[in-house]
């Protein structure tokens, strides 16, 4: 099998992420007002714009930062984020993804794939934004007002009728989905896709890898933070278990360990061609260590 096309940019597109066209883009600190943060983690899937979220005329309420010019950045327009709002819902819906509408293990999974490729096709920012908090804080509370609680609606209490305590409403609705950050709702999603390139979240012939192998990667900043080893990696599994079968996701933890601790002797990117003969041999003893292990129990 050909490995999975997962293009870079050049060194002099690098700031613009490869886009000929860039915009600022509002920000908003949550530090500023914990209140809208509150709002927001209240808010159900689908409930309409409140008095206070974006429009297709306005940015929003007086606590955002409106973008203004600089140097060859103009601001990103108020009917721009709109539509880029409408473009990710269409987006999901015709994947039969509603809004409202409770999500399986696998329906959040293409949530995920779908929402992440949707920004990275419409988010035209460069990449001192795109690495920006506030501007996804900005982006979460005021565009997507709806998508914290829809993608991570939390648990349900199992006494039906009981009262959580405000410690349980913050364990159930937790604040760093809404806040920009590694754990952010739409961030973690654009950021799968920004590391391992568009075609990684495209539709294809390998199954799209599971929540489980991408925290695996991403939770781990010293490897996936080096997006051409990121890659690396990933074309690993699609290379060696295309298919989404029970064995996958054991075998991808036991690589990973191996890969940790080879990196503190190793410099996997420095052998250049050979990086891809390199993970190959990880995997294979990787699926080695976790077919002995089975075959002891």
């Amino acid at each position: 099998m050909s490995p999975v096309s997962c293009p870079s940019y050049p060194l002099e597109n690098f700031l613009t992420l490869g886009r000929e066209v860039v915009h600022a883009y509002p920000r908003f600190s949550g530090s500023v007002s914990t209140k809208r943060v509150e709002e927001v983690l209240n808010i159900a899937p689908g409930e309409s714009a409140q008095s206070w979220t974006a429009t297709e005329s306005r940015y929003g309420d007086d606590w955002v930062e409106e973008p203004y010019p600089m140097d060859d950045l103009q601001p990103v327009t108020t009917e721009y984020l709109w539509e880029t709002r409408q473009y990710v819902i269409s987006k999901l819906a015709s994947r039969g993804l509603v809004v409202g509408k409770p999500m399986s293990v696998s329906e959040r999974q293409e949530w995920d794939r779908v929402v992440g490729l949707a920004l990275f096709e419409r988010l035209d920012f460069d990449v001192y934004e795109a690495f920006d908090d506030d501007v996804w804080t900005y982006l979460t509370i005021f565009v997507f007002w709806d998508f914290p609680q829809w993608r991570f609606p939390g648990k349900k209490f199992k006494e039906i009728g009981t009262t959580p305590t405000d410690d349980e409403e913050k364990a159930q609705r937790p604040a760093d989905r809404v806040l920009g950050g590694s754990r952010n709702v739409l961030f973690r999603a654009w950021l799968r896709v920004y590391v391992l390139g568009p075609d990684f979240a495209a539709e294809g012939e390998v199954d799209f890898a599971g929540e489980d192998i991408l925290d695996n990667l991403f939770g781990r900043p010293t490897i996936s933070q080096d997006h051409s080893f990121a890659r690396a990696i990933m074309q690993t599994l699609y290379r060696n278990e295309p298919s989404e079968v029970p064995i996958r996701r054991p075998v991808f933890r036991e690589f990973m360990k191996a890969i940790r601790r080879r990196t503190a002797s190793v410099n996997f990117t420095a052998t250049g061609d050979l990086i891809d003969r390199e993970l190959d041999k990880l995997w294979r003893d990787a699926k080695i260590s976790i077919d002995n292990s089975d075959s002891t129990q």
